[in-house]
């Protein structure tokens, strides 16, 4: 059985043509032990994902969201159609956000989404929640993030 090997390096391409690689010692590590042997190579280019700072200001805002919501007792059947009435949960709220990145940008992870792309699925959360719980929490900003990190 053939062995399929998946490793990804990451590289500029110069004016010259040449490539300067992100790891240039794994990529020579690597090529050395393959010197006279065909490779397959997939180009594709690299997009900027979300950051990391977004991660974090997504979770603490679906925590700030999911507490509003208990206070109010708001059930998901006001946010999507479900004929059971649960109480909203940050886990719940984190799938209806991340359909949202799947509807929009054809994503299954919010991980795949780049910054503008993110932060497009987030506006249209935030209003959509403002429009069908009539909670009006503005996305958690750097400072909120700062704040309460160690809480997410």
């Amino acid at each position: 059985m053939k062995q399929i090997l998946k490793l990804q390096f990451v590289a500029e391409v110069l004016p010259d043509l040449s490539l300067k690689h992100e790891r240039p010692d794994l990529w020579r590590y690597y090529a050395s032990r393959h010197i006279g042997k065909k490779l397959v190579i997939n180009p594709k280019l690299l997009t900027k994902r979300r950051t990391l700072k977004q991660n974090g200001a997504v979770h603490l805002y679906f925590e700030i969201l999911e507490e509003e919501a208990q206070n109010k007792g708001l059930t998901m059947d006001l946010l999507i159609k479900n004929p059971a009435e649960v109480p909203i949960t940050r886990h719940m709220l984190k799938d209806f956000f991340r359909l949202l990145g799947k509807a929009t940008f054809n994503k299954d992870s919010t991980a795949d989404l780049t910054s503008k792309e993110f932060s497009e699925v987030a506006d249209a959360f935030e209003r959509i929640i403002a429009q069908r719980l009539d909670i009006d929490i503005p996305f958690p900003s750097i400072e909120h993030l700062d704040g309460r990190v160690s809480n997410i």
